[in-house]
């Protein structure tokens, strides 16, 4: 067998546009494995940095801490980084932006304009806030919008979890944040809210199953979406009771 000489048996003898997509992947996964990939290989290094729009666009920011400004000896690094991935249209950047906007600085225009964009990015968190924050409006076009996104999340086959993560990461993220801005649920529309509330009173009598458990259990869409929306409210008011 005729031996392959080494120079073109490497990854760098594949097209400049193809490895620029590796690289892409390697950062969606992690912001870190892209660092690491530019320390390895100095060709890594110059096709990254040849397409910095790209790859902020493309980064993972699941891995970076979100109070890793706190840490003084990097903070303008974070930044710079951060507000590249923003600029750049990278979903999570945009979401996480969009919420210090919204509820940290009451920049509400701006960061619901990031939030939206995020959720237009397919970023589910943001598509979760963002119908959370559109239920809470006065206006009953821009309500029905918002039950509307949340309804779609319920619609997936591992709605529970979704929205359980959903939950949780903008938890995470606020709980480094000021939070100036609450959200005021408007009232459940549900007709049979009485009697739903009801069921979940015998549940919670019941006393083996937790707050978030028995609203997993709940089967009505307009009652679940008041739930979630209920949720966030109070956690942005230092409350945990739920009342439909």
């Amino acid at each position: 067998m005729k031996r392959v000489p080494m120079s073109c048996s490497t990854i760098f003898s594949l097209p400049q546009e193809l490895l620029l997509e590796i690289l892409a992947l390697v950062a969606s996964s992690s912001f870190f494995d892209l660092f690491h990939a530019k320390l390895s290989c100095r060709a890594f290094n110059g096709i990254a940095e040849s397409n910095k729009d790209y790859i902020y666009k493309q980064v993972s920011l699941e891995k970076l801490p979100v109070d890793s400004w706190r840490d003084n000896s990097r903070v303008e690094q974070v930044f710079s980084f951060l507000r590249n991935c923003t600029e750049n249209e990278n979903p999570q950047a945009l979401y996480r932006q969009g919420l210090v906007e919204y509820f940290n600085h009451e920049n509400l225009e701006k960061g619901l304009r990031y939030i939206k964009a995020s959720s237009d990015s397919c970023h589910e968190g943001a598509s979760y806030i963002f119908g959370v924050i559109m239920a809470c409006d006065s206006t009953k076009c821009y309500q029905e919008v918002g039950m509307g996104v949340l309804k779609n999340i319920m619609k997936k086959k591992k709605k529970n979890s979704s929205l359980r993560e959903c939950r949780e990461k903008f938890k995470d993220i606020m709980k480094h944040q000021w939070r100036n801005k609450k959200l005021k649920p408007n009232p459940n529309s549900c007709h049979m809210k009485d009697e739903h509330k009801m069921t979940m009173t015998k549940m919670k009598n019941s006393g083996w199953l937790s707050e978030t458990e028995r609203a997993e259990e709940i089967e009505c869409e307009e009652c679940r979406c008041h739930w979630e929306v209920t949720y966030i409210s109070n956690w942005l008011h230092g409350k945990s009771m739920y009342t439909f």
